[in-house]
Formats: structure tokens, sequence, C-alpha cells
């Protein structure tokens, strides 16, 4: 286990208008139960509003009624917008900014409404609360913010409640792919001014022989420091933003929460690769950081893609 700085923080010129905006180019859809657990969500949601000019469309979906309680759907409907403006007049920003957001009320899977609504409204993000998740969680299957990573179809910030505003220190999980490049882009486009963004690869482990092993791993970081050249200069970083490849080794979510907790992070990005092989896909290391829920996380699809399209592929030569 062990850490490697590749390189020096880079910096380069400001982003356009039209690049620095690319999770906000259409509308964001928060997704609320009018709990505290959601506030988190409403808070940076609003911060995104205020400082992205992506002011959201909120959308609260209750469970199936009983079917004895069929009668009193309208009243449970009442009740939750009731309860959901509430807490968009309180955490929506200054002036109570959050009860002019449009909200909609569905009844029934919070995964599907979800998905119908990015649909329907074109939405280009979702914004979700996300808190830790235990044994009964899973048993109970009362896990949305994760099936809502796994299958949307737009990039997805799940917000813990430490996360107040753009985050200022953000881990991007970077394997080379289109998914992990799509990661990056949108990485770029929440972290805060003044922030740094660590580029973050991990090396597997290979059990080699002792005297191959020290020569493979200085073929593997030369092979990665070229591959991390050619992925910087396909980015566009905003002006005081600095850029950081770190090179962990050992396994992917240990040494990417280990790297988060050293540095501060308040976000982490990972690209979805839901059709990936296993060997490269980042699913279970999303789904072991979300059920933990200590750090906030931006899940992005692999289909998604930012300003501009990269000319190849970046891997290690």
């Amino acid at each position: 286990m062990s850490t490697t700085i590749l390189s020096s923080p880079t910096r380069t010129a400001p982003w356009g208008r039209a690049a620095r905006r690319p999770l906000y180019v259409r509308p964001v859809l928060l997704a609320t139960d009018g709990t505290n657990t959601a506030g988190a969500a409403v808070r940076f949601a609003a911060v995104l509003a205020r400082r992205r000019q992506a002011e959201p469309h909120v959308l609260t979906v209750l469970p199936p009624p009983a079917l004895l309680d069929a009668p009193g759907d309208a009243a449970r409907r009442e009740g939750r917008l009731r309860d959901v403006r509430q807490q968009l007049l309180a955490l929506g920003g200054a002036g109570g900014a959050g009860a002019r957001w449009p909200v909609g009320v569905e009844v029934g899977s919070p995964v599907a409404a979800i998905g119908r609504a990015v649909s329907s409204q074109g939405a280009g993000s979702i914004v979700i609360g996300l808190r830790p998740h235990g044994t009964l969680d899973r048993l109970f299957r009362d896990e949305t913010a994760l099936l809502v990573m796994r299958n949307a179809a737009v990039p997805v910030l799940a917000v813990t409640p430490a996360l107040a505003d753009l985050p200022r220190r953000v881990v991007a999980a970077v394997d080379f792919s289109r998914a992990s490049l799509d990661a990056v882009r949108a990485a770029l486009s929440v972290v805060g001014d003044g922030g740094t963004l660590f580029l973050a690869h991990v090396q597997p482990e290979i059990d080699f022989a002792p005297e191959a092993a020290e020569e493979y791993g200085a073929m593997y970081t030369q092979g990665v420091s070229s591959a991390f050249a050619r992925l910087e200069r396909q980015l566009d970083v905003p002006a005081g933003v600095s850029v950081e490849p770190v090179l962990l080794r050992g396994t992917a979510t240990g040494e990417l929460r280990a790297l988060a907790d050293r540095v501060g992070a308040d976000l982490i990005a990972l690209g979805s690769q839901s059709h990936a092989p296993a060997r490269l896909s980042l699913g279970g290391v999303t789904q072991a950081l979300a059920r933990e829920g200590r750090v906030s996380l931006l899940v992005v699809p692999p289909t998604v893609h930012t300003e501009p399209r990269a000319t190849a592929d970046a891997r290690p030569s």
C-alpha cells in the first residue's frame, strides 16, 4: 500500500463559459422526501442554483398506499407536498429561493419515478441525499441513493451533510476509460474556486516473484505517468484550480477511502461502468462508498459526454 504523486499541481487557462457548466446545461433534478435525511441534498441544490445558475426541479415520491388506504391518497400527497415546500423554504437559499422551485409528487418506486422524471424533464443531473446504510437497510432494500446511482442515465450527486458548499478537494477515480474521463470532467464542473482535483489511479495488485516485481512497478509507473499526461492535455481546468495525479497501490475501495481521508476530500467522483468487465468496473467501489455514506459521491454513467470529446482513450503505455 503506497501513494505516489506523479507530477506537480497543474493550472491552465480559464474555461470558456459553456465548458464550465456541462452538468447544468439541462435542468437539475432534486430528489427529496421532505425529511432531515434529504436536507443536505436541498442545501447543495441551493448552492448550485446560486453559484452555477442551475435552479432545480424537485421530485418527491410516496410509497404506494395499502389497498384500504387508497381513498386517502390525495391527503397523503398534500401532506408530503406541504412538508417538501417547508423544507425548500427553510433550506433553499437566501430569501427562501427554494420556495420558487417547481415540485412534483409521485406515488410508486423512487428509482422508477426518478428515472421517468429525468426523461420527461430532460434533466442533466440528479441531486439526492446520502446517508450510511447498514444491514437492515439492505435487508429491506432501503438504499434509494445507491439504486439511483446504479440505474441513472445522467450524473448523480449523492450528498452527505458534510458538503455545505461546492467541494474544494475532490478525488476522481481514474482508470483511463471513457467513463472515468467523463467523471473527471464532471468533477471539474463542480469543484469550487481555488480547489484541488486529485486524479487517483489504483494500480492493480499482481503477485509477481520478487525479482520481477520491481521491474513491473517501474514500467507500470512510467506507463501511468504517460497516460496521466495525455489525460491532462484533454482537460480544461479553471484558473486557480489545481490538478494532482496520484498513483495508489492496494485495493481500490480502501485506497480511495484512505486518500480522501488524507487530503480531506469532500467529494469522490467515479465513472459508472455497468457494462465493463468485472476487473475494470467501479461498481463494487461505488457500492461500498455509498453504503458507508462518509463522503459525498458524484457517479457519472459512461454514456454522458461532457465538454469536449476526447480524441482517443488515454491508457497506460
